[in-house]
């Protein structure tokens, strides 16, 4: 008799199929959703944790503008799992000019931005404390390559806030406030951190903690513990 319930493809193969099928106008989700499965390793049990097939994948749905997708990049990079950048970034590499930065589906991202550009930094100063914008990274320097992978996690993290992503917000602002990557800014801290809080609409209790520090040491702004309370 035959089987009425054929087999199922592995999920990582029918997203795989519709990513080959589509070329290069496929749908940016299904390369988000195959890069999620390869980086997970739930792809060919044989291979296990496809990092170079994830980060293809993201980066190409990032391209295509899907900010989950940016901050998986960022997180690669972050973590040394995406490949050794071959130069630092500078400030290009994160805000083009001729970007208004977008309303990334909550409107959040633009407001931090122009706030980073007001407060910002002292004219010719680099965002990234220990990046030479533009500079060959020696491959062979362990850290160079370290600093190239802080400061091009930074600047995939910036492309993420831009465009509405609560989680690079919260990255950002822990990074601003710890000197990670960044020169140490209380101000932009609490900035990012109060837009990871608008975007999620104060239901992330990671980005709520951390903005409720802020209020209670008064760091990055006035100490107010009646807001404390509210948050």
């Amino acid at each position: 008799m035959p089987n009425r319930y054929p087999v199922q493809q592995p999920p990582w193969l029918v997203w795989l199929a519709l990513v080959e099928k589509g070329g290069p106008g496929v749908h940016p989700w299904a390369r988000y959703n195959l890069a999620t499965m390869l980086y997970r390793g739930h792809g060919e049990e044989a291979t296990g944790r496809d990092l170079d097939g994830a980060f293809h994948h993201f980066q190409a749905a990032a391209d295509a503008g899907v900010h989950q997708a940016l901050f998986n990049v960022a997180n690669m990079f972050a973590r040394h799992e995406a490949p050794v950048p071959t130069s630092m970034p500078d400030d290009s590499d994160v805000y083009d000019d001729d970007d208004d930065g977008g309303d990334g589906g909550g409107g959040g991202g633009g407001d931090t931005r122009e706030a980073e550009q007001q407060r910002g930094r002292p004219d010719g100063e680099t965002r990234f404390s220990d990046a030479t914008p533009g500079l060959i990274v020696d491959a062979s320097d362990p850290d160079a390559v370290a600093a190239a992978y802080e400061a091009t996690a930074v600047a995939w993290y910036h492309e993420a806030a831009d465009i509405g992503d609560p989680m690079a917000h919260l990255v950002l602002g822990s990074r601003y406030c710890a000197g990670r990557g960044v020169e140490q800014c209380w101000d932009l801290g609490f900035d990012h951190h109060l837009t990871a809080v608008e975007l999620t609409d104060s239901r992330h209790p990671r980005a709520l903690y951390n903005l409720a520090t802020h209020y209670f040491l008064g760091k990055g702004t006035e100490q107010d513990f009646e807001q404390l309370v509210m948050v």
